[in-house]
Formats: C-alpha cells, sequence, structure tokens
C-alpha cells in the first residue's frame, strides 16, 4: 500500500535501505544517461553510463542502493534522463520481466 508503482511513501520514519536497478530502452544517439533516487529531502545519484558515440540500441542495466533517511509521509522516485538526443526514452520491461525494479526496507 506505500507504493503505487511511481512512488514509495515511507510509513513511518526511519531509515531504509532502498535498492534499484533500471534498463533503459528506445535509445537513439544519447550520449548519456543517469539515474537518480529522489526524495522529499535529497537526491541520491545512483549512476551515469556515458558513451561518446551515442548508446544507439545498447543494452545495460544501472543499479545501485543507498540509505535513505526518510520522514513518516515523504516520498522516493526513481529519476531517469538522458542528454545529447531526443528526450524521449523508456525503461524495459513489462508486467513479465523484471528489469526495472525498487525495493526497500526499514533499517531503524
Amino acid at each position: 500500500a506505500d507504493f503505487d508503482l511511481t512512488t514509495f511513501t515511507a510509513p513511518v520514519t526511519g531509515k531504509y535501505l532502498v535498492t534499484c536497478a533500471a534498463r533503459p530502452a528506445g535509445l537513439s544517439g544519447h550520449t548519456s544517461v543517469t539515474l537518480r533516487m529522489v526524495t522529499s529531502n535529497e537526491t541520491y545519484f545512483v549512476g551515469m553510463h556515458n558513451a561518446s558515440t551515442g548508446l544507439h540500441n545498447t543494452q545495460f542495466m544501472m543499479h545501485g542502493a543507498a540509505v535513505v533517511d526518510m520522514d513518516a509521509s515523504d516520498t522516493l522516485t526513481l529519476v531517469y534522463a538522458g542528454s545529447g538526443a531526443s528526450k524521449v526514452m523508456d525503461l524495459y520491461g513489462n508486467a513479465s520481466d523484471s528489469y526495472t525494479w525498487l525495493s526497500g526496507c526499514l533499517l531503524h
């Protein structure tokens, strides 16, 4: 009940271990792709993939983890951005595969 497919909402105040992975799709000439976890209070850089010749249909995963301090009702989302080409891109995956995911647990 705390996750609505795009946003996690902290049910209680505490530190959360959050892990994520994403696989880009629809790349056409992008020179870099970044993945960040954005909370109500802070942004956590997860990763960046660079390619001086563009990322034409390259298949790669970006993944990371962070200990995130959240208050009750704070939110967390994954933000995916590309540069060097069209701003249009997608995350690979559908209901039957798990190429993009977000998980977390309350530490204390």
